[in-house]
């Protein structure tokens, strides 16, 4: 670190062609994690028509599932 704070000019962005899966809106919070596994990443980049929209986190998923699971107990609950 203390290099790039001496000689900033040394610094370079750097492609990293890595293969990450790639979702796209259609895809169920389920697949998206499916793939997540697969590729052994938090992150999915998500793509229409081919134009970069976003990325998706591993994160969000498991916070949409909690919801998911709240909501369900919640209802659940309501008829008992």
């Amino acid at each position: 670190m203390k290099d790039l704070q001496a000689h900033p000019e040394s610094l370079q962005v750097i492609d990293c062609d890595i293969c990450k899966p790639v979702r796209s809106p259609k895809h169920t919070i389920i697949e998206a994690f499916k793939l997540m596994s697969e590729g052994k990443t938090d992150f999915l980049p998500v793509y229409e028509r081919n134009k970069f929209v976003g990325v998706i986190s591993l994160m969000s998923i498991v916070e949409r599932l909690i919801t998911i699971v709240r909501d369900a107990t919640t209802l659940s609950e309501s008829y008992t």
